[in-house]
């Protein structure tokens, strides 16, 4: 991996507001290092405070609070320093650490390159929906649009019916429920999905009318991953199996999304069960 990436874990009061201060604070702050030059590609993943070994620690004291890894690159490391100095001035809370890339997991260093890329073009376009949450007419919610951003992702990469079936299934994998799902709630789901995981949204995108109208750059970006990811199985670059890869994909996506555990468990386990069942 290149030296010139690294992380900020930016700690947030609650989880209540996290997503506002994203928003306000994180978004502007990226993008102001970003036109000075400063980092050439950036993402983050949403994750909560860990306990120290020893059981201590703000999380200790209650409920964890939401603590996003932010992962920023540059040029080079002087320009990536001088970034860091830059976000932490408008992140007080926020604390510099190794950045260890997910290689295997993203098919090796061709891999996580290209998933470098999707990440930080994700991560733009939903902190931009974010934003936008409460304004926009017609807005898709987010579990629906993550659906078809992934469906995208699996079409875009050749994979049929039933192999995008066992990609949703190897998701259910690391989203097992709590508790049984209910049948009728799972199949009362089948026809929506079918819709989602079916439905031509390069077309709805061109559509001006379309409330996935403002999203054509966000399937764009899911679509080209896919076709590189499926060229590089194919020339036996990737060091992973190509649907282990996508699934990957899809929990990365998932969490970007902010989707509940409980969410993310249903959407899977429905999906794998309108393929199979």
């Amino acid at each position: 991996m290149t030296p010139s990436w690294r992380q900020l874990n930016v700690r947030f009061d609650d989880w209540d507001t996290v997503e506002h201060t994203a928003v306000t604070h994180l978004g502007p702050a990226l993008t102001e290092a970003s036109h000075a030059g400063l980092i050439e590609a950036w993402f983050f993943t949403r994750k909560a405070e860990q306990l120290h070994p020893d059981g201590h620690g703000v999380a200790a004291q209650g409920a964890p609070r939401p603590c996003w890894r932010v992962r920023i690159q540059g040029p080079d490391e002087d320009t990536v320093s001088e970034a860091l100095a830059l976000l932490h001035a408008h992140l007080p809370r926020a604390t510099p650490v190794i950045y260890e890339p997910e290689v295997h997991a993203f098919g090796g260093a061709t891999g996580m390159a290209l998933a470098h890329t999707l990440f930080h073009q994700d991560s733009h376009h939903i902190l931009t929906y974010l934003n936008h949450l409460d304004t926009a007419p017609r807005r898709v919610q987010r579990k629906e649009l993550a659906m078809l951003l992934c469906s995208r992702l699996f079409r875009a990469a050749g994979q049929d019916w039933y192999e995008q079936g066992d990609i949703w299934a190897r998701i259910a994998q690391n989203r097992r429920p709590i508790h049984e799902l209910p049948p009728e709630t799972v199949h009362a789901l089948h026809p929506a999905l079918r819709r989602l995981m079916t439905v031509d949204t390069a077309q709805l995108a061109r559509d001006p009318t379309s409330g996935l109208a403002v999203a054509a750059d966000w399937f764009t970006a899911f679509d080209d991953a896919g076709t590189q990811l499926a060229r590089l199985a194919h020339e036996g670059v990737l060091e992973r199996g190509l649907r282990a890869v996508l699934a990957h994909h899809a929990l990365f996506a998932f969490n970007r999304f902010g989707l509940s555990p409980a969410s993310q468990t249903l959407l899977a386990h429905t999906a794998a069960t309108l393929v199979f069942d």
